[in-house]
């Protein structure tokens, strides 16, 4: 009785192998072709004024080529190494055709085909084969950057509604390698190759990581956390799908009126090639490095959406190397304040300078000259109070062009000692200080101040700093000109 029950078990097991399939493998099938050699082929018919026949792309014929699996490249760190690899061999026409033995592709799993031609290796960019068979380009690789073309931009504007409100920072990247090779990148301090870095304030919340690859985010946070980094390989224009869509990335950050970021520059831009928009109503825009300037109705270089925008952007070529220093002003209002913090406190000190200068006056009389202790003991921010005091005094016919130049003269030589240019030439004949000259003076001093009052630790704060004194020094000896 047992042994005819197990013979049931045994045939109706059977039977249910029988008749539910086992599932079907995994099948890689495609063409190869050689990557450099193709788009040779292709600039020469563009040469002669023809259009590109795909026909003529040259195959990778009769070569064993590596399927490398990589996996969990959307998480934050990826394996640098593949979790599976395969081998194949091409035919004459470049056809392959793979078994992986998977019963299924791993979600976000991507491929990158190796082999070698003139006794170099070659790679494909990352490849995602659920979508039936592949046509798959080799390049050499390459830390050759001359011919990349590339446009960056970087938008800011207020997020969020009501009381909380935040400073969006959106990045867009569009890179475009016009060789026939694959473009890793340069060498970072670490060793690991970078295409491309951006700041990341420490308190950033990142909204938006995209990029021509799905399921893969373009960019990844550096280990200090004090960048976001871009390493994947740029593949040739030949895999033009993996050229439409540019490298994005948005994050927020909490409100302030003043906001500096510095943006590492790693291969040569050319004129136009780095642009920061801004809201037109509520925020400004400066840089050292990007003087062109514009504002106007445009389309939002993310949306598209018509918005009335200030943009600044490179005039000149921008060399590898280099750094653009950003300075974002954005208005109290925007933001959701009634009353500016760093206002009141501007206005009441210079009303303070106003009342002790006024009581000074009743004191002395108008024809006795400013104490010498009293002018040493002034703070550089005082001492431009106090020109422009005596300035408009002048311009209300307080006192006469005499009694000005007297009282004036003394109060400039101090504020050019405090640039760090030193003081430059005296101008013969002074002219007031206008309420735009000093109104410009004074974010600078404000930054200055900001900055080291929170520590000088970060080569790019310091680098920050010398700018802004560059600033200063120019902008005294500019006014000191125009008298």
């Amino acid at each position: 009785m047992r042994k005819r029950l197990g013979t049931f078990i045994w045939l109706g097991w059977l039977l249910v192998r029988v008749v539910t399939p086992c599932p079907a493998a995994v099948t890689i099938t495609g063409r190869m072709f050689d990557g450099e050699a193709s788009l040779r082929v292709a600039l020469e018919s563009r040469q002669r004024g023809e259009n590109f026949d795909p026909a003529l792309m040259v195959p990778l014929a009769s070569r064993e080529v590596s399927i490398l699996l990589y996996e969990g490249l959307n998480s934050e760190k990826p394996a640098t190494t593949p979790s599976k690899t395969w081998k194949t061999t091409t035919d004459a026409a470049g056809a392959f055709g793979l078994e992986t033995g998977l019963e299924q592709w791993p979600p976000g799993g991507f491929l990158v085909a190796r082999s070698e031609l003139g006794g170099h290796p070659v790679y494909s960019a990352f490849l995602n084969p659920s979508t039936g068979a592949l046509d798959v380009n080799l390049y050499p690789s390459s830390d050759n950057a001359q011919q990349l073309t590339v446009k960056a931009q970087v938008s800011y504007d207020v997020f969020g509604t009501g009381a909380q409100k935040s400073i969006r920072v959106r990045f867009g990247l569009r890179v475009e390698n016009q060789s026939g090779t694959l473009y890793v990148g340069q060498p970072s301090a670490s060793g690991a190759r970078e295409i491309w870095r951006i700041p990341l304030p420490k308190d950033a919340k990142i909204l938006v990581n995209t990029g021509p690859y799905k399921d893969m985010p373009g960019w990844r946070t550096s280990q200090d956390g004090q960048f976001l980094i871009l390493n994947t390989p740029i593949a040739s224009v030949l895999d033009f799908e993996l050229q439409k869509d540019p490298w994005e990335v948005h994050y927020v950050v909490p409100a302030s009126q003043r906001f500096v970021q510095s943006f590492p520059v790693p291969v040569t831009l050319d004129k136009q090639s780095f642009l920061v928009w801004c809201t037109h109503e509520a925020m400004s825009l400066d840089s050292p490095q990007l003087k062109g300037r514009h504002s106007a109705v445009l389309p939002d270089p993310f949306t598209r959406e018509e918005r009335n925008q200030d943009v600044i952007f490179s005039t000149d070529r921008m060399m590898a190397g280099t750094q653009a220093i950003v300075v974002l002003d954005v208005d109290n209002v925007a933001l959701g304040q009634r009353v500016s913090l760093r206002a009141v406190k501007w206005v009441g000190g210079f009303v303070l300078v106003c009342i002790l200068s006024i009581l000074l006056g009743l004191a002395l009389g108008p024809r006795e000259p400013t104490a010498d202790a009293l002018l040493a003991s002034f703070t550089g921010e005082e001492i431009l109070d106090r020109i422009a005091l005596i300035d408009l005094r002048r311009s209300r016919g307080e006192i006469g062009e005499q009694e000005h130049q007297r009282l004036r003269e003394p109060l400039v030589e101090l504020a050019m000692e405090e640039s760090p240019g030193g003081p430059p030439a005296a101008p013969s004949s002074p002219s007031p200080l206008s309420p735009e000259s000093f109104s410009s003076l004074r974010p600078i001093l404000d930054q200055i101040d900001k900055l080291e009052k929170g520590g000088l630790r970060d080569p790019a704060l310091i680098a920050e700093r010398a700018h802004l004194l560059e600033a200063l020094a120019k902008e005294l000896k500019n006014q000191g000109e125009r008298g």
